[in-house]
């Protein structure tokens, strides 16, 4: 099993704006993917599920509270 971590601050709009890290990056925004090989984990999986938060975001009141 392996877990990579996503971030970026506020603003970010370019692949090259997020930071790609083994552990929790501390910016605004985190994201964590566990792969475990015995899954269906694939990257269009995965990419289909961070569509799925992103409307989730989008349907949810804002800000947060």
């Amino acid at each position: 099993m392996a877990t990579r971590h996503y971030g970026a601050d506020f603003g970010a709009d370019v692949s090259s704006d997020v930071t790609e890290a083994g552990a929790a990056t501390g910016l605004h925004v985190n994201v964590s993917v566990v792969y475990d090989a015995s899954s269906a984990a694939s990257k269009l999986a995965t990419l289909r599920c961070l569509n799925a938060i992103s409307q989730a975001i989008n349907e949810d009141t804002w800000p947060p509270v």
